[in-house]
């Protein structure tokens, strides 16, 4: 495999530093031991996030909560004083939790070196299975993908194209760009049907 591959990138430019994990993956360069690697980061759910936003709204009504201050007066006459709490501008819990899934969003989208442009864009996919639970891709399609987990190319690309957004997608060589284009187009085929074509691909 890959001395075929090496066959058919000969003179082809491969920018080894920017996508070293590519690289490492096709024998372009010797792959190094980092011990100090961290883990690859989660893609979050909107239930862990709803948790969060709960735990931090706990944590400040236990700070925020009305104490109670004895004041000496006059000789052993006191007064109790009740610190008022700080009225704060709270934004809805909807808008808290939005807001704070689209920032984990962007944070694993940065970690797997994906950038995007464009509006209303679907949260991307760390595992194969999510394509089942999320757009209801057969299972017979799942069962034949082989990879072990999708590329970045693929976390994205495939989300859009199963919202049937128009897609340019630019990713390196031995990135799954193919995969990432022809599992929408298997799951929006279907079955084989007799009559004009339904796909084409240049």
């Amino acid at each position: 495999m890959n001395s075929i591959f090496k066959q058919l990138t000969t003179g082809v430019n491969f920018n080894t530093k920017s996508y070293r994990a590519e690289a490492e993956k096709f024998g372009l360069v010797k792959p190094t031991e980092d011990l100090t690697k961290a883990a690859p980061l989660e893609l979050p759910t909107i239930n862990e996030v709803k948790k969060e936003i709960q735990a931090r709204k706990d944590k400040e009504n236990e700070e925020g909560e009305e104490s109670e201050e004895d004041i000496t007066l006059i000789g052993n006459i006191t007064s109790t004083k009740k610190k008022k709490k700080k009225k704060k501008k709270e934004k809805k819990e909807n808008e808290k939790i939005k807001e704070l899934f689209d920032e984990k969003i962007n944070q694993f989208r940065n970690a797997n070196k994906i950038i995007t442009h464009g509006s209303d864009m679907p949260s991307p996919v760390s595992e194969w299975i999510q394509l089942v639970e999320r757009y209801g891709v057969s299972e017979t399609m799942f069962n034949n993908i082989t990879y072990p987990r999708p590329t970045p190319i693929q976390m994205q690309s495939i989300p859009l194209m199963l919202e049937n957004r128009e897609v340019l997608a630019c990713a390196p060589t031995g990135s799954g760009k193919t995969a990432a284009y022809l599992i929408p187009i298997l799951h929006a085929l279907k079955a084989p049907r007799n009559g004009a074509y339904r796909a084409v691909i240049v």
